[in-house]
């Protein structure tokens, strides 16, 4: 009997399924970066911030439709949030929100990073004073 006769079709259907490249969001560039605060200060774009946990899935379909279903716990807490520019919205919306059929993720990093400059840009953009609002 050779080697390749020796597999059982038992042994072969209970081989380890191939091992995935983990999910990791990569850091936006400083354009990537500026360009997201702009858009979200100045409401030209939506995260999931902005949006009732129980709609994330009808506002960004994806997601419904099992876009993150096989990332793991850990690749799940990279994400800062998930947003997109309300020029991708479908043309119609559910319950006072855009719904989209694409999205895209920040990082925890970029998030976290971009909180205090979207604020800030937001209290210029309405003539507030920024360092009031620190």
């Amino acid at each position: 009997m050779t080697d390749s006769q020796t597999d059982s079709p038992a042994e072969t259907a209970e081989a380890e399924p191939a091992a995935r490249e983990p999910h990791v969001i990569p850091p936006m560039s400083p354009e990537e970066w500026n360009s997201f605060v702009a858009q979200v200060a100045s409401g030209h774009a939506i995260t999931s911030q902005q949006i009732e946990p129980d709609m994330l899935g009808r506002v960004f379909m994806p997601i419904l439709l099992g876009g993150l279903s096989d990332w793991t716990k850990e690749e799940l807490g990279q994400i800062g949030c998930l947003w997109e520019s309300y020029d991708k919205a479908g043309e119609r919306g559910i319950n006072g929100y855009p719904c989209f059929f694409s999205v895209r993720m920040a990082s925890k990093e970029d998030w976290e990073r971009a909180v205090p400059e979207i604020n800030r840009r937001r209290a210029v953009l309405l003539g507030e004073d920024p360092k009031e609002e620190a």
